[in-house]
């Protein structure tokens, strides 16, 4: 009696193995893109967070500044402006700037947020975070300045 495998037996257990694996890296790199997309949006919740404490506390970063500021925002595509006053200006050195990490990131709604001095108050918006092909999840802020958002 011959003992091993045929050619075919091994075939086909190879090729099972090459579809598994296949199917299990396209999983595995859609999961990584949407945990990459998920840090950029905490980083946005994060830095309009920071904004809203800002305007709370009365926090004066610039020259000549006298009493509470109001505190903003302002978001294009892939970056995200952390400003002073009730406008954005791209000229302005004591903006912050964050840059979403992937590639893929994508912040789509209300370019300026603004919540006002001392009371953290802001108009009601939302932002879309996603990864290009899919939301990943949604930011919303309420006019009494609550960030929340979906997971």
């Amino acid at each position: 009696m011959p003992k091993g495998f045929s050619l075919i037996e091994t075939l086909v257990v190879v090729g099972m193995l090459a579809l598994l694996a296949s199917v299990s890296m396209v999983v595995g790199v859609q999961a990584f893109s949407r945990s990459s997309v998920k840090d950029d949006r905490d980083l946005l919740v994060g830095v309009l967070q920071k904004a809203r404490s800002e305007a709370m506390h009365d926090v004066c970063t610039t020259e000549g500044c006298v009493g509470p500021s109001a505190f903003g925002v302002h978001i294009n595509s892939r970056e995200i402006v952390l400003f002073e006053g009730t406008s954005y200006n791209p000229q302005d050195s004591h903006s912050e700037s964050f840059v979403a990490e992937s590639a893929a990131t994508h912040f789509s709604g209300t370019s300026n947020i603004v919540f006002a001095a001392t009371s953290g108050d802001a108009a009601s918006t939302s932002i879309t975070v996603s990864n290009g092909t899919e939301v990943v999840s949604t930011v919303t802020i309420g006019t009494l300045g609550q960030i929340s958002w979906s997971y």
